[in-house]
């Protein structure tokens, strides 16, 4: 996997090729400590530009859930911590967002995922939750309608998500 950083807040993991080691000898295994080393230096290099579009608000939001919620019960309770895989989909949603969208209020959720709650008032509410697997669950309150479902996440929000964000 090669690490890919958002200003240093922590790595996001996209697959790399598999290379298929058959050769025995010392040359071959020359060689593939010499393609690991650099892989490894292409993985240190590689930035996520697009990071720098987060408000630092938002950016100190990720950092603290990263620093604060990694144990089990850190609500004091039998909380689930939040892993860096959960973590690094919150992060990759957040860019997703269309610049039109208000950014959301980002927490650690005690099921161990990130919660984004966009909130105008106590009858217009939207929350989005997303897991490790990419795994988005959403509720939202629009007056006397409500919604609530889940969705795969594959990088972009569908126009349905789209639709209840931009009612609050």
């Amino acid at each position: 996997m090669t690490a890919v950083t958002g200003n240093n807040i922590f790595a996001l993991n996209f697959p790399v090729p598999k290379f298929i080691d058959a050769g025995v000898s010392v040359d071959a295994n020359s060689l593939k400590r010499i393609r690991d080393g650099f892989c490894e230096q292409l993985a240190k290099t590689v930035t996520f530009s697009k990071s720098s579009m987060l408000p630092s608000e938002t950016r100190q939001e990720l950092i603290e859930i990263n620093t604060e919620h990694k144990e089990n019960g850190w609500d004091g309770y039998d909380a689930l911590p939040i892993d860096n895989e959960t973590l690094e989909k919150a992060y990759i949603f957040l860019l997703a967002l269309p610049r039109s969208i208000p950014l959301p209020e980002v927490e650690a959720d005690p099921s161990g995922e990130i919660s984004f709650e966009w909130y105008k008032s106590p009858t217009q509410i939207f929350n989005m939750r997303i897991d490790k697997l990419n795994m988005l669950t959403y509720a939202g309150l629009f007056g006397a309608d409500s919604v609530h479902g889940r969705k795969y996440f594959r990088g972009e929000l569908s126009e349905d998500i789209l639709a209840y964000i931009k009612k609050i």
